[in-house]
């Protein structure tokens, strides 16, 4: 930003610290909730840009309620230098004096080469259809992972018990309930999808660390410390989900085990 944002936007107000000392200067402002989610103040110092250049923090804005409380803003100048794009912008930002004059800008915008205009109402928009979007994705993502891994269960302990038919009717024989049978084998499936629970919270943590190093490497003002937690209510939530998929998926093996019939079991052995 420089001196011309200031005068688009003059509801944007320093709460503390002072204006940029240069067009040139490594020093930024910070948005109110930019400041309080990173934990960062007047003076303190944070890397930026694709060579994680230090930059000093000057001040911080007020409250306004807009998308700037979360913003990072640095001079200009030297965000073009820093990201290699000397003489060039990627927005421009324009005020109105009248929204009756909307359609008629728009309308001139859309004739000048290599110019997109977005109004901010398009803006928020497409942030919400993104936001959207992704969380039907990952809700897909996860809807389909829990499907596969409980066939893959089931299919398991489908051809653990065909194989283990004459153990299980040794035990019918010698005074085992068909309840018996079928907690034995509930108990096996749990089993199995605690062990597969575990093992995903495990690749899950080793994998956090390298899309945090990804995103540090390509997110210039990725916030500071963990991106990726995975705290006890989690942990505790994933557990109790493949718990009870295993066991679902282990319904009909654990059925086909507690109806087995010891005759037929030995006729067919024979």
């Amino acid at each position: 930003m420089d001196d011309h944002y200031r005068r688009l936007k003059p509801w944007m107000t320093l709460q503390r610290g002072v204006w940029f000392s240069g067009e040139h200067a490594p020093e930024a402002i910070l948005g109110y909730n930019a400041a309080t989610t990173m934990g960062l103040d007047v003076g303190a110092a944070m890397p930026v840009g694709p060579v994680h250049a230090p930059l000093v923090i000057v001040g911080v804005f007020d409250r306004t309620g807009t998308q700037e409380d979360g913003m990072i803003f640095l001079p200009l100048r030297f965000s073009q230098e820093l990201f290699d794009k000397k003489a060039k912008l990627t927005a421009v930002g324009v005020r109105l004096k009248t929204l009756d004059r909307l359609q008629g800008f728009m309308r001139r915008m859309f004739d000048l080469p290599q110019v997109q205009p977005v109004t901010m109402t398009q803006f928020r928009d497409t942030i919400l259809e993104f936001v959207c979007t992704s969380r039907l994705l990952l809700l897909l993502s996860a809807l389909v992972a829990a499907v596969i891994g409980s066939l893959g269960v089931l299919n398991a302990m489908t051809m653990s018990v065909a194989e283990r038919m004459r153990e299980f009717g040794v035990m019918k024989a010698v005074g085992a309930s068909a309840r018996n049978l079928f907690a034995l084998t509930i108990l096996e499936t749990g089993c199995l999808g605690i062990l597969g629970g575990l093992l995903g919270i495990g690749i899950t943590a080793a994998a956090g660390v390298g899309i945090e190093a990804l995103l540090r490497t390509y997110v210039p003002f990725a916030p500071p410390g963990r991106l990726v937690v995975l705290g006890p209510l989690h942990i505790a939530g994933c557990l109790v989900s493949s718990l009870l998929l295993a066991v679902l998926a282990g319904i009909y093996p654990a059925l086909r085990a507690a109806r087995v019939r010891p005759a037929q079991v030995f006729r067919e052995a024979a």
